[in-house]
This record gives structure tokens, sequence and C-alpha cells, in this order.
């Protein structure tokens, strides 16, 4: 179709405050009178974009260190080579930035931490603590050097007799430990519950070494694990520190306080926990053999002449965590409202082994797809422009309990009472059984009070690009658009589901699909360019007994 025959048909298709029919005849016709920049939008686009952000040059994004800000400054570059304005804070000379940021403390430790021989050579290169949470609320560094005396199996080897347990005075001990079973009903669960689940297992096991290492009098406590598993990841990322995955906690404080679920004391030796390859080095520089020492027959103890350096050096940064905010100004000049897409840039930052949470999914697939949809909207001719205009908000601290959306509507770069809806976009881009690839979550649908025409008019769409609609009510309060609908703001929010991937190393770009994202970017770009043209009308429907009809 020309575009002079699209431009014909607009008033008829796009002007529907509330088409008469919600067929998928209809709906075909209306993704047929799209405006051609839509099909800007391509899975290979989407993948480009995904690939970047999900890089180890981002090292997890977590919030509010390097790898989140580089994050950010990667929407900021996107935005600009698209032509948007920022709509960030107020700078002093009265323009706008492109960030809007909110306060931070890091506590961690320095890069320089781990173990070291005497000659200053690393023992192995990764790793990390699980009870240094006195360490980094006092700030003081932990710096001890020391005989390593493998003990035996944990905790097999809290049984050794009292000469055995002499020889760990001033010493550094050693234990091998193999990782708690799950239970089979955990075991069918996504990654992150079975890790929660581990960890009531795990952490009373570890710290029980290390109170048995302080006992004996050792200087510090190591556990060797065989591997880093994903579930470990997982745990180790909760309860533990290592290198580059601090503590974050919001606003700037001069001490730690609390620590939420990780960082716990268990009142031992400093303990160190070190896995797969880690493990390996450490063993080999005590002329131990890794089988040998898991094994059930464990040799028992060795005192090694190997002294090294248990290294420990915490930091507190108070910093800034960005988010990222541009428009599209809409072409009606009187108008002052805006339609906004949301999605969350952060994730978990750095992982035991070296690498990262990567993120594909949660939430590389909508920060993917937002930017292309703010690609598809910039590339709009003048006279397809809408009068409205659309900002593109990329949030960080989604992660750590919804911050960054949350400081956002209470502090708006736009008026809150001139935005007309948001669309927001997190984890899209996987399928499950209960929402498969030709399908995709949504919320808030019609069994629910907030249900309005947003849901509605998505799913009328979701016909004409061959998606189906699932019930994704139980992640109502759980991303960034719930801060919005606190204020009032209708809201429709896409997903897919909790897979076994969700927040594990094991989320990574390949295992996305690129053509359903695209499905959906497209689709969801309609949606919002309706709302910003005026077709569509943001308003609460309150419950209904099915998507289209209301009752009688």
């Amino acid at each position: 179709m020309s575009s002079l025959a699209l431009l014909a048909v607009l008033p008829s298709l796009f002007f529907q405050a509330a088409p008469s029919t919600y067929s998928p005849e209809h709906a075909a016709r209306v993704v047929e009178a799209a405006p051609k920049a839509m099909e800007g939008i391509t899975a290979k686009g989407i993948e480009k974009q995904v690939r970047y952000l999900t890089s180890i040059e981002l090292e997890g994004r977590l919030t509010g260190t390097p790898g989140q800000k580089k994050a950010a400054a990667w929407f900021q570059k996107q935005f600009e080579s698209f032509g948007l304005e920022p709509m960030g804070e107020e700078t002093q000379n009265g323009n706008r930035s492109w960030y809007q940021n909110y306060p931070v403390t890091l506590f961690g430790i320095k890069e320089e931490s781990g173990l070291y021989d005497e000659q200053g050579k690393r023992v192995c290169k990764f790793g990390g603590w699980f009870n240094l949470r006195r360490l980094l609320a006092q700030q003081k560094d932990l710096d001890v050097q020391g005989q390593l005396a493998f003990v035996g199996r944990w905790p097999d080897a809290r049984n050794i007799d009292e000469e055995k347990l002499r020889d760990l005075k001033d010493r550094i001990a050693v234990y091998s430990m193999k990782m708690p079973t799950l239970s089979k009903r955990f075991g069918r669960m996504p990654g992150i519950y079975q890790s929660m689940y581990l960890m009531g297992k795990f952490n009373p096991l570890v710290n029980g070494a290390a109170r048995h290492a302080k006992n004996a009098g050792a200087l510090g406590c190591i556990v060797l694990l065989e591997e880093y598993t994903p579930v470990f990841q997982a745990l180790a990322n909760t309860a533990g520190v290592c290198r580059g995955t601090p503590l974050v906690v919001r606003g700037h404080k001069d001490k730690l306080r609390g620590g939420g679920m990780g960082f716990g004391g268990g009142g031992g030796s400093p303990l160190f926990v070190a896995g797969g390859q880690d493990a390996k080095d450490i063993l080999k520089a005590m002329g131990l053999k890794a089988r040998h020492a898991f094994s059930q027959e464990s040799p028992g103890q060795v005192i090694s002449r190997l002294k090294i350096h248990l290294r420990a050096l915490p930091f507190r940064e108070k910093t800034q965590a960005p988010n990222t905010v541009a428009v599209l100004r809409g072409s009606d000049e009187e108008s002052d409202e805006a339609l906004i897409f949301s999605c969350h840039m952060d994730h978990n930052g750095r992982s035991f082994d070296g690498g990262a949470f990567w993120g594909a999914d949660d939430n590389g697939s909508g920060s993917g797809t937002v930017l292309e949809i703010a690609r598809a909207f910039s590339q709009l001719p003048k006279a397809e422009r809408p009068k409205h205009s659309v900002i593109f908000l990329a949030v960080s601290g989604e992660e750590k309990g919804l911050w960054g959306s949350a400081h956002y509507a209470k502090n708006p770069t736009w008026p809150i009472d001139k935005v007309l809806a948001d669309i927001n976009m997190d984890m899209i881009g996987r399928s499950t059984k209960k929402v498969p690839h030709n399908a995709i979550a949504v919320t808030p649908t019609n069994r629910m009070s907030k249900y309005s025409t947003l849901t509605r008019d998505a799913v009328f769409l979701g016909q004409a690009f061959d998606l189906e609609f699932k019930s994704g009510d139980k992640f109502y309060a759980r991303s960034d658009h719930i801060n919005f609908a606190k204020m009032g703001i209708p809201i429709v929010f896409f997903c897919d589901d909790e897979h076994p991937d969700y927040h594990m190393v094991t989320d990574t770009p390949d295992k996305l699909e690129y053509d359903k994202l695209e499905k959906l970017a497209r689709l969801a770009f309609l949606l919002g360019y309706r709302v910003a043209t005026g077709a569509l009308i943001p308003e609460r429907l309150g419950r209904q007994p099915s998507w289209f009809h209301a009752k009688d």
C-alpha cells in the first residue's frame, strides 16, 4: 500500500476511539495501516542491542556500578543517534540532562582482594566471601598470613581429634564440601527459588566450618566446592560478596545496617569460598589432587608449606544510580501530554567465577525492545508524528526494589498528571509451558479492577501478530509499572514467565526468541502509537467477563 493510500485510511482506522469490532480481520486492517516505520523494528536490531547490554563489558549491570552506568550511557548514545531530546534532570544552565540520578551507597571489597602467595601472586582468580558483613560495616581491612591446613571434607572434618585440631592454630583452615542436594519439588522450580531453598542448607554448613576453624584458633577459613553450579552462583550472588559485586544500599550511608538476605556473620573465621578451577588451583598449590580432596576417603589433615595472604579490603562508595530519559516531542505544540515506554536496564552484577549474571531476558529483552521502538518512533515522517509526546524511560534499581521507577514517579521530569499511560517491558524474550512461543503474558487482565483499554487493545492487535495472551496478573506488583499505577496512571505490562534461567548466570542472549520479540515490539509500538495519536484513550474498564465484552 502506498503512503498516500495509507494516509487515506488513517482517519477510519486509527482515529476510532472505540472500534466497533475486535475481530481478527479488523486487527489486520489496523496493522496494515500502521506507519511503515514499524517495519523497521526487526529481530536483528533487537538482538544487536541485547548482545551489547549482556556483554562482559557491562559486568551484569548491577545498580550504581560502572557496568550499570555503561548501560545508561548506551541508552543515551542510542537516543541521541535517534534524534530524541534529553528529558532527565534540569542542569544548572536550565537545560535537560539525559539522566535522572538518585543516591546509592556501595559496600564491597576492592579488586585487589583475594588469596596471594608469598611472592604476591594470586593463588586463585575468583571466588568470594560469605561472612564479611561486620568487616564491611566497620570498613576494616582483613589481611592475614598463614600456612594452609587441609582439614578434610566438611562436615565429617568436625570429628578430628584434639591434637590435630590444635595444629590449625594460626593457620588458614581449608575444607572441601559437597553441595547440599535439592528435593524433587524444588528441583522443578525456577533456579532462583532453588537457590533460595539451597541457601537454608548451605549457609549453616559453611558457617559451621568457619566456626570450627575459629574455635581451633585458625586465622581464616576456605571452603572448596567441586564446581560453581548455576544454582550456587545465584545463592552466592544473594548471600556472598565477590570482587565487583558490592552490596548496594539506597541513599548515602556512612554505616552498613541490616544487610538483606546475605552477608550474615555466623561468628566464625573469615570465610572464603571457591569452586571449580579456583578450588583445583588452591589444592594444587597445597600438593593435593581434587579427586582425593572431594572423595569420601578424603586424605584428612594435611599441613602445607604454602603460606598465603587472605586479603579482603572493604570500601564504601557514595555514588549515584542513573535512569536514562528521552522524549520525542508531540507534533501538537499545544499538547503537553505524554506516553511512557519503560524498561529496566539493571541486573545482578558479576558472578563468583569471573563471569556475570547476563540478564538477557531480565531485562536485556525489554531494554533492546524499547530501544528499537524508540528508533521506530524517531523514523516517523513529519506527517505521521503523533500529537502527544512519547517518553522513553530506562530505569535502574528494579532488581533492588523498583528504586529507579519509584524515584521517577515521585520526582517526574514530565508532569505526572500529564502522563497518559505507561507501557512496561520486562522479561519478554522466552517461552515456557504456561507462556508458549505464540503467547505473551500481560497484566492487568480483565479479571482485575485495573483492567483498561490498554490491555484490551493489546489483545485486539495481538490477533494480527499471531500472539495469544496469558494472564500475568501474579506479576502485577513486581516490575516498574506498579509505581505509575500507584499514581493512578493506566498501565500495561508485558512479560513471559519465570523459567529455569530466571536470575541465573544461564540467562544468556542465545536463548532469546528474537522473532517473538520482533512481533511483540511491533505490537507495543502500534499500541503506543494509537495512544500518542489519540486513537486510543487510556481509561479504566474495571473487571470484565472477557477481553472484549463488557458486563450487560
